[in-house]
């Protein structure tokens, strides 16, 4: 994660708010360097729409998402999930 891009901890972070953040670092993170490549981490996910049969070619782009986006966004559905 980009270090000017890191949110800063306030003392309104409840400790498990801490604890979803971090967890959802480390599962981004974990997505990243779960690709076939050997030269390294991905630095994106990208999200494709319109094919459910695997044809990628039938595919359209749906934008993407960056390590730091990624981790947002798991955390935001994280905290979703554990709320209720």
């Amino acid at each position: 994660m980009k270090p000017e891009l890191e949110e800063k901890s306030t003392q309104c972070d409840s400790p498990l708010d801490r604890l979803v953040k971090c967890v959802a670092d480390g599962v981004a993170n974990d997505i990243l360097l779960s690709g076939s490549d050997t030269n390294g981490k991905a630095t994106r996910v990208a999200l494709r729409v319109g094919n459910k049969t695997g044809d990628i070619e039938q595919e359209k782009s749906n934008g993407g998402l960056c390590e730091y986006a990624l981790a947002n966004v798991i955390s935001d559905s994280l905290k979703k999930h554990l709320s209720t």
